[in-house]
């Protein structure tokens, strides 16, 4: 088998595109008790010209029944030019970085919906900026818990991603720790109220050119797995500016198990269109947060394509009078918002080479309740067999690739079938999986289950720590193996 890296589809015509101003820094998601998709959207009000004028943020909102094709939402807030649709600007009318959660462990009605921001407000120290938490019940009144909910005294400006992490079972911000220090940084909090110290999670390595530096990362978490858009900011080596601003952005996939220590896949998260696609091509492509949709059978993603360079309308001296009307620097056409959708997990495969391809894992026990191993699998034109094998890797009678149902097709949740034995058998039990496959490839392996590759069994590759007292029940007597062994 070959592992093969895949990338979502951009769909034509979708998104969010105001022709009033160019909505950037995107967050969606579906809301069950509204039946609708929001998407929230930074937008300039001040033109930035570096070494002159700061940019002043703040929030629109728009939405839709389909989570494809999105329409401005009446807003509560005045005096932003005639856009009628902004719904947060902080205390002064400038944020920065905002992005919103749609939490739904939230128990208070009145904060289901979380924004996190940095608040750059006009006349004041940028420098130090707080960087805060506001609610919502509706994600369209928002609340200011400036005063108490503070996760940092220095201006992110960046792509503030905020969710909530199981695995370490707190809230989660991915953002810089101070202005213009292009790493990925997180911060931590159990009752966004006491922050943890800002902690570097992903820096440029070896790996990168010369001027690389990471921008940003929105984070998704989905059956185990952080997802991260990683995006990679290709600088000018000769830019004036000493912190740089002239560069693209292009986005790579990288991936956690807890949300704090990532790996990188060096492969792009999304396909860049070529110069013969529209005449100009796509100079970058960034993309923001990823959500299931609403019958749970496709990732979302909201992204913007830009025609320009980063930045490039800020440099005064920058002579754009050669390009064509539909991409000057700072025209709304220059850059579009766009939503990209793939089947969940399908980001990374194994894909069959040859007649028959075999994947073998280790062992892993499943929890007595829960969901069920199933596989992310699609072999429209092959065909796939499971078979249980025990810790010493013999097959478990009637378990057997003689004894399985090959399947043929395309599923995300997969539930394996023998001819005479269930799945449901496995409960509490520890074992080992073996597919055979032709012509298809396997994205994962999903269900309740710890792995048990050694000795002890852990909660999950996030959770690390052992899991041998909610097992056997007690740490006073070796580890009883033969009763949770698979027959």
């Amino acid at each position: 088998m070959k592992r093969r890296f895949f990338t979502p589809h951009v769909i034509e015509g979708s998104g969010y595109n105001d022709s009033r101003f160019k909505p950037g820094y995107s967050t969606i998601a579906y809301i069950p008790e509204q039946d609708r998709y929001l998407m929230w959207s930074n937008f300039n009000t001040v033109f930035t010209v570096i070494g002159k004028t700061s940019e002043h943020c703040v929030l629109a909102m728009a939405e839709s029944k389909d989570g494809i094709h999105f329409t401005p939402v009446t807003g509560g807030l005045k005096g932003f030019g005639g856009i009628d649709n902004v719904v947060y600007a902080g205390k002064g009318n400038s944020i920065h970085g905002a992005t919103v959660l749609y939490d739904q462990q939230e128990q208070n009605p009145s904060r289901r919906f979380k924004c996190a921001a940095a608040l750059d407000e006009p006349d004041e120290i940028m420098a130090y900026a707080p960087c805060t938490i506001a609610f919502s019940p509706d994600g369209k009144h928002w609340s200011l818990g400036e005063n108490k909910c503070v996760w940092s005294h220095f201006w992110s400006d960046s792509y503030n991603c905020l969710i909530y992490n199981p695995v370490l079972q707190c809230y989660q911000v991915f953002c810089r720790a101070t202005g213009t220090d292009r790493r990925i940084c997180t911060v931590t909090s159990k009752d966004l109220i006491h922050w943890s110290e800002p902690r570097l999670i992903l820096h440029p390595d070896t790996l990168d050119g010369p001027g690389v530096e990471f921008y940003a990362m929105p984070v998704c978490y989905h059956n185990g797995i952080f997802y991260g858009y990683l995006w990679i900011f290709d600088t000018d080596d000769e830019d004036p500016v000493a912190y740089k601003m002239a560069g693209r952005m292009r986005t790579e996939l990288a991936y956690s198990y807890d949300g704090l220590a990532w790996n990188r896949t060096h492969q792009p998260a999304l396909a860049m269109k070529d110069y013969d696609s529209d005449g100009y091509g796509v100079f970058q492509s960034v993309a923001y947060n990823m959500i299931l949709n609403k019958e749970q059978d496709r990732w979302l993603t909201v992204l913007t394509q830009y025609t320009g360079g980063h930045a490039s309308g800020m440099y005064k001296n920058k002579d754009d009078n050669h390009l064509p009307p539909a991409f000057k620097v700072g025209d709304v056409t220059s850059s579009v918002q766009r939503i990209a959708e793939m089947k969940p997990g399908r980001f990374c495969g194994l894909e069959a080479i040859g007649l028959s391809a075999r994947l073998h894992t280790k062992n892993m026990l499943m929890k007595r309740e829960g969901v069920f191993p199933t596989i992310n699998v699609a072999c429209p034109y092959g065909e796939m067999r499971v078979r249980l094998l025990n810790t010493q890797n013999k097959p478990i009678e009637g378990f057997d690739f003689a004894d399985c149902i090959p399947f043929r097709g395309d599923e995300i949740a997969y539930k394996p079938l023998w001819k005479n034995r269930r799945i449901e058998e496995t409960a509490g039990k520890f074992f080992n999986m073996e597919i055979e496959l032709q012509e298809g490839c396997i994205f994962g392996i999903s269900g309740d289950f710890m792995p048990f590759h050694s000795a002890l069994p852990q909660y999950s590759y996030g959770d690390v720590r052992s899991a041998a007292l909610d097992v056997w029940g007690t740490m006073e007597k070796a580890p009883d193996y033969n009763a949770l062994e698979m027959h």
